[in-house]
């Protein structure tokens, strides 16, 4: 089955929404692998997919307590499904296979889940799901790009979409300065600020370690502020970790909220 993809003759970068397919099996636990990536570009009317081989090992090998014969019947019977959603999406419309991406990566209670979507630019999707499957799922990671960094390309590409102008710009206060990624500025002061910040560290020191260098730089800079500064949180591993940096950056009267394509498009929009 060939997806239907007009190509992009210009080589012109466009939004594409990505969702990733996990197996979590223990719902109690709620451990998870990436298996595989779907991702739609509406504007270059693409819609497609990638996910392990049923025959693959290492997610078996996590999840040893999980019937391996199951395991692959679930992959199988899934990726029959992302065929089925592809192939729905072949006499569709851009504007039909967002619709279709974004109701199928509804939160759903199964051995198979999707993560919310985020977006990311890029003038050749097909590639572009190509890279993420290797990232995400065989996690061939580019050491030179740090997981905060990631988030912060994932931002620039939703706040393209919405027609804001936010750039970069540095904040200084009592010898302090300190680089915000996306600030919108009016009448040459910043009016609104977005930080992505990545506290999925995959060990608890190293959340408080990254979490407390920027409580500590907010606490020193907080007076030159605008009000609408928003700290979008991405990560999950250690919740309380989280939690806890967030009341504290709270407390310096800046908005904290869950990274996800939603949250950045409404505050970057109002």
């Amino acid at each position: 089955m060939k997806n239907q993809n007009f190509g992009n003759p210009y080589n012109q970068e466009a939004p594409v929404l990505y969702s990733l397919v996990r197996f979590r099996p223990f719902a109690e636990t709620e451990e998870f692998a990436n298996v595989g990536v779907l991702a739609c570009c509406p504007s270059l009317n693409f819609i497609d997919f990638k996910i392990v081989s049923p025959a693959a090992n290492r997610v078996p090998l996590f999840f040893d307590r999980f019937d391996k014969a199951r395991y692959r019947t679930i992959i199988s019977e899934f990726k029959e499904t992302l065929k089925d959603l592809v192939f729905k999406g072949l006499n569709l419309d851009g504007a039909g296979k967002r619709l279709l991406f974004q109701a199928f990566v509804h939160p759903r209670e199964a051995s198979i889940t999707m993560s919310a979507y985020r977006v990311v630019m890029s003038d050749d999707p097909s590639n572009e799901l190509s890279r993420l499957f290797e990232h995400y799922v065989r996690q061939n990671f580019d050491a030179r790009l740090s997981a905060e960094k990631r988030v912060e390309n994932d931002v620039k590409a939703i706040i393209k979409t919405t027609g804001r102008s936010f750039t970069t710009r540095t904040i200084s206060e009592h010898g302090l300065s300190v680089a915000f990624p996306f600030v919108n500025v009016r009448d040459d002061e910043p009016y609104k600020i977005i930080k992505p910040m990545y506290l999925g560290q995959e060990k608890i020191s190293e959340v408080y370690s990254h979490g407390d260098v920027w409580v500590g730089k907010i606490k020193r800079i907080r007076h030159r502020l605008p009000k609408q500064t928003l700290f979008a949180i991405d990560g999950n591993t250690h919740k309380d970790a989280i939690n806890e940096i967030s009341m504290e950056l709270q407390s310096q009267d800046v908005i904290v909220q869950p990274y996800s394509v939603d949250n950045i498009r409404l505050f970057a929009i109002q």
